[in-house]
């Protein structure tokens, strides 16, 4: 049963970041206390959800840059770069129940889970990160399907070189990011999932998401990390290693929490 916070969330408005005024030498120094100040001022506490613009805003703010100074000669904009590589972490350590989805795939006669993906609930593309269940060329219903054998390409050579017969229920073979069904249908074919997708990459201002709303503090403090990469040398400020750990755990926590064994109840 899934159980969220029973708070419900809205951004505290926040007119002026908490930006070190203290003199500067030649090779500024950052404060990290002063990120903790920023975050307490704009961690969600009603319904709205945070946005990329506004934790652009705050790690600009705090860098003392506009956002020119933060894109390369290219054109691309670092900022960005570094809170997609923040998700992009999480992510790679977790995987989140808001991430679960029924997906499809087609297939003639494999299918890229890359690129060939949809999520049946919405019918929008997605990139798949791992599959959990195969449920093969029939469609699941609401609460699933019967399942499928799922195999690795390795797996079903294996099969096949000590199999007694030829063996004609259907397996679902995973190749790389190819998947393709054994026995293989004539002409193209769908193939269907629970799997595990990853979030789309933050572009627009008003881009939202879970990770975003409910992990504000870890989303600061992990791009903050990265942005150390982007800038000089003598520019680089210490990251407290204890208030990124905490949040990261804070995060993984309340995903661990959305499903409940005991309660029956969903608040919101």
């Amino acid at each position: 049963m899934v159980r969220t916070h029973s708070r419900s969330t809205k951004l505290q408005a926040v007119k002026t970041l908490a930006v070190i005024k203290a003199a500067r030498t030649p090779a500024p120094r950052f404060s990290f206390l002063s990120v903790r100040v920023v975050i307490e001022r704009w961690l969600p506490f009603s319904g709205d959800m945070n946005t990329f613009g506004e934790l652009k805003d705050i790690l600009l703010g705090h860098l003392s840059r506009n956002g020119v100074s933060m894109q390369t000669e290219g054109g691309s904009d670092m900022v960005a770069v570094a809170i997609n590589s923040a998700m992009t972490h999480i992510q790679r350590k977790r995987d989140f129940e808001w991430n679960k989805i029924t997906t499809q795939v087609n297939c003639n006669p494999k299918g890229n889970l890359l690129t060939q993906s949809l999520d049946l609930d919405t019918g929008e593309a997605v990139t798949i990160k791992r599959i959990n269940v195969a449920y093969g060329v029939l469609k699941p219903e609401l609460a699933g399907g019967p399942k499928v054998d799922y195999l690795s390409r390795t797996s079903q050579a294996q099969v096949n070189t000590y199999a007694s017969g030829c063996p004609t229920a259907l397996k679902v073979i995973h190749s790389g990011s190819d998947v393709f069904a054994v026995p293989t249908p004539e002409g193209a074919y769908k193939l269907y999932f629970e799997a595990i997708k990853w979030l789309p990459k933050l572009v627009h201002q008003s881009d939202t998401n879970f990770v975003l709303t409910y992990g504000f503090d870890y989303m600061i403090y992990r791009s903050l990390q990265e942005l150390n990469f982007y800038i000089k040398e003598d520019q680089r400020f210490e990251i407290n290693t204890v208030l990124l750990r905490g949040a990261e755990e804070g995060l993984m926590q309340w995903d661990m929490n959305l499903i409940s064994p005991t309660e029956t109840e969903i608040d919101f």
